[in-house]
């Protein structure tokens, strides 16, 4: 995850400086139990509030237009390798604009939400509305939140073949 948010702050999509980004992605191993290794890998602060001010790029994972991004992601390792359980990736913007936030959720199996056949889901801008989403590695959130989830504004006036 390191690497590729040190790839994506080389590639002028993240200001967050590399000395911060080794800072800020932090990970907890728990105890080993009967083969398993619980961990936790956590980027960044989770702001429940969200911002309404711009972020500290030092203190906090921060795109090239003022998105904040962060995560979570619980999971245990095997002999046979590594389990994800759990994540949230989420982006938000603190200054007002059409999109607020936006969270990629994978509950723990067994959540309200497994039962309800949504264990992954997204939330477009509200804690209260979640939309089905595929199961995407930690990996491919990190690359969507960072470089794919943009305002299309933005690439109508780069490209004017878009609609």
């Amino acid at each position: 995850m390191r690497a590729s948010l040190t790839r994506a702050q080389r590639a002028g999509a993240l200001l967050t400086p590399m000395h911060s980004i080794m800072r800020l992605v932090s990970l907890k191993v728990g105890i080993e139990d009967s083969g398993h290794t619980p961990f936790e890998l956590i980027g960044g602060p989770k702001d429940l509030e969200r911002l309404h001010e711009p972020a500290n790029a030092t203190e906090r994972l921060v795109r090239d237009d003022g998105g904040v991004l962060h995560f979570t992601l619980a999971g245990d390792e095997t002999r046979a390798g590594i389990n994800i359980l759990a994540y949230d990736f989420e982006l938000y913007f603190p200054k007002p604009g059409s999109l607020q936030f936006v969270r990629y959720d994978l509950n723990l199996p067994g959540h309200t939400n497994d039962l309800r056949a949504m264990r992954c889901h997204l939330h477009p801008g509200s804690d209260d509305h979640q939309v089905a989403a595929p199961r995407l590695s930690p990996l491919e959130l990190l690359d969507l939140l960072v470089f794919r989830v943009r305002p299309l504004r933005e690439e109508r006036s780069k490209n004017l073949l878009l609609p």
